[in-house]
This record gives structure tokens, sequence and C-alpha cells, in this order.
């Protein structure tokens, strides 16, 4: 296959089982990677056609966004609210948290609502709910149209005089939710709900959903940041994010080993099919509204695989926007710094393509931008990595899915405070007891 996650899959088992047939002899691996390549797509048709559906889906999610600005200076956070109003009640379908002035981003899926209307509100008291003497206001009188992927809406001004107060409730508190700190948009879910890696939605059948049938994974409200034990303010949060296709319980054996006296496991669970810049997104207002509502001020991130570039561009989302930053030491574990040649081959070959994929290709303009900023000295970085399983499949050492080349691409070398090898292939190393000891000892410095 085409992808990082499916890059694994191809050398163990497919070209494992074709090599006797003959199919791979040719003495050149980028040749020999496409044979192989190709006849996974064929072994995969299903899949494949399931994912143009999933696709076609996608095209019925749309991103709203604008400015808001309050005058005189908010005294408390500002949330914005894309509501919908249809022959019964106003549906509350995506809203923002923001700790002040500047932009803000909704996601949702209109679906067949009447009409669609966004508001904000200045949380003076900070409840997370709306009273009646807080400040108001509307985008627009009219309602919005969704003819286009990508909204801009007019800006929001905050002043003394606010119109009528909308006529439904507007209760985001954990009280007024049907679970803690719950996000309601479509596409973000439990935000800091509890549960155990043993949860059914983090197996990896789930995991592989969120790979070729991202809509119906995001669609089911799977998508968030959860706790593993009751939130305390005198413990360190520690936050894991999955690769492709993986899910949080890759994260069992670190997490076990994990210091919990010290430290808190929270996990990112995100469809990692979706273009990564909606991954990024959706972790960015997570963590902001978990920094609202519990006051989050620092926290570590250790992130596997295609996770490391989310977690690199939500920072680099932070410097550009001028927003507080939480993370106090980011730890990638074989990260594609410099993209994935097999995501290239599947973009141009493939008659199906995970949307994704588009942003690991070599040179693609994600991948180009990773290391445009320079960080602010108060967030730490160690690059860790694999050299072992060199596959033949890839030009170039590798750890069996990707190169060391692009793991070690040298601005991601330069800015890190430790760089660490293990002789694991990309999967194994999760389970490194040596990986664990050193993730143990970068957090405790």
């Amino acid at each position: 296959m085409f992808g990082v996650f499916l890059m694994h899959k191809i050398n163990h088992i497919t070209c494992k089982g074709i090599h006797s047939q003959g199919v791979l002899q040719y003495k050149d691996r980028f040749l020999r990677l496409i044979a192989c390549s190709l006849i996974v797509v064929l072994q995969n048709s299903c899949a494949l056609l399931e994912l143009r559906a999933q696709i076609s889906d996608l095209s019925k999610l749309h991103y709203f966004h604008g400015e808001i600005k309050a005058d005189p200076p908010e005294k408390g956070p500002l949330i914005v609210i894309l509501f919908a109003k249809d022959v019964e009640k106003p549906k509350i379908l995506s809203y923002d948290i923001m700790p002040s002035s500047g932009a803000y981003e909704l996601v949702a899926v209109p679906r067949n609502f009447a009409t669609l209307h966004v508001l904000a509100f200045e949380d003076a008291n900070r409840n997370f709910k709306y009273d009646e003497q807080e400040r108001l206001a509307y985008v627009a009188p009219d309602p919005i149209v969704t003819a286009h992927y990508r909204i801009t809406l007019h800006d929001i001004r905050l002043s003394v005089n606010s119109p009528q107060p909308p006529e439904f409730v507007i209760d985001l508190s954990p009280s007024g939710l049907a679970a803690p700190i719950f996000s309601m948009t479509c596409c973000a879910a439990p935000i800091g709900t509890i549960t155990t890696l043993d949860n059914t939605i983090f197996s990896r059948k789930e995991g592989e959903s969120g790979l070729w049938r991202p809509f119906d994974f995001i669609s089911h409200t799977r998508a968030g940041i959860y706790f593993l034990e009751p939130y305390s303010n005198d413990k360190i949060p520690v936050l894991f994010v999955h690769g492709a296709g993986g899910t949080p319980a890759d994260w069992r054996s670190i997490i076990n080993d994990l210091d919990r006296k010290k430290f808190q496991p929270w996990v990112a669970y995100y469809p990692s099919g979706m273009r990564l810049e909606f991954s990024v997104w959706l972790i960015d207002q997570a963590i902001e509204e978990l920094q609202m509502r519990l006051g989050i001020n620092r926290l570590h991130v250790v992130a596997h695989s295609v996770g490391g570039l989310v977690v690199r561009e939500f920072i680099n989302r932070r410097i550009e926007t001028s927003r507080p930053i939480p993370v106090a030491h980011f730890i990638s574990i074989s990260t594609p710094w410099n993209g994935h040649f097999g995501a290239a081959l599947g973009v141009s070959h493939s008659p199906a393509i995970v949307p994704f994929w588009r942003d690991i290709v070599p040179n693609s303009p994600f991948i180009e931008k990773l290391f445009r900023l320079v960080w602010p000295a108060s967030i730490d970085y160690s690059l860790l990595f694999g050299y072992g399983d060199d596959t033949v499949l890839i030009n170039g050492a590798n750890d069996g899915v990707v190169t060391l080349d692009s793991m070690l691409t040298f601005p991601a070398q330069m800015r890190a405070k430790f760089v660490y090898g293990f002789s694991e292939n990309h999967v194994s190393i999760l389970q490194s007891s040596l990986l664990h000891e050193v993730i143990s000892e970068v957090l405790r410095n």
C-alpha cells in the first residue's frame, strides 16, 4: 500500500507471499515497490471502494472561520457557537472556546437543518454558560449559506450594546453536557472523559476505521482527548498521540511504565486518514478547551510516526496565532519528517486516495512548512527513532516503514535536545523497554 501504515503490511505480508511467483524480479528497489503496491491495491479493492464513498461524504464537512473582537477588552473567555434552527428547537453543532479576541474556527456537518447561525458571547464569570448580563453578538442576522467547503464569515464584534439574547439555553459547563467536558461538534468528542485503554473504541479495527473510513469515525464522535484517571492539578499531563491507523491502545506498555505519582496520561484519538490540517485543528481545539476549563499551563507530548507531524504543526499554529503554548517537552518517535515516498506512489497511482497521503508526499506544502519557525526556548524537543528491520522494499536505510533519511532530517536533529536510536522496527519500538527508560529519563529532566 502507499501510506505509512500499510507499508508495514506490504513488507511483512504481501511481498513475502508473492516473491515466489517471480513478480518481484526487478533489480531496482523502486520498481519492486511499485509492483508490490499495485498488487495490494487489487487485493484491497473493497476497502478502496469504501474509501471513495468516505471521501464523497467528507465533502459534507464544512469549515467556518472568522475574527472576533471585544470592545472594550474581554473579561473572560470568548465562546463562539454554530447552531442550527430546525422545526423543533435550535441545535448546537460546533463551538470554539477562546482565551481572547482573535481568529475562531468551527467545523460541522450542516446536514438537513433549515438555517445555520453563529453567535458569540463573553463568558465573564467563566461558568461556560450564557448569562443575560454577558455581552453577546451574532455574526450576521441572515442565515449562513453552506455552498462552499470553507466559509469565511463576517467579523464578530462584542460591544456594550448587545442584541436580544438567544431563545435557547447555552450551557457548555460539564453539568450541562452529556459527558464531562464534552465537545458537541460533529468531529470532536468527549474531551477529558475518563476511560481505560481496554475501551472497545480503541480496538485495532476502530483505528483502521479512522484510516479507511474517516468520515464514519468522526460521525460517531470517537475523536478527542481522553483521560485515563481523574484530573489532578498536582500531576503533569503527558499527552500520547498515535500514528496512522493507530489507537491510544498502542501506548499501553509505555503508559504502564509511566511514573503515575508524577505524571497523568492523556491519550489523543483522531481519524488518521483525514488531511493533517484537520487533525492539527482537532488537537488544537481540544487542548485549548482543556486550558480554558482546567487551567492547564504545562504538559508533555509524546507522538509516534505521523502523530509527530500533527504535534509539530500544532505548536507552529500556536506560535503564529500568539496563543499560549503549554507544551514543555515534545518527544517524537519514528516520525517521517521528510515525508514518505510511498505516499507519492499512492497519490499518483491509487484509484482512491487516503486524504493524509497528500500531506506526507515528500516536499508537499505540509512537509515543507514544518520547520519554518523558531520555537521558544521554553519547549524542549527529543527525537527518537528506530533502525531495525531494514526492508529491501524501501530505498535506503529504514525501520521497515520510514527511511532514516526522513526520520533524521537535519532541521529536526538541529532542534533536538536529545537524539536516541533503537534497534527496533517502526512498530516494535513502542514496546522497547530501553525506549521506555529513555522517555522516563527525558521527562524527568
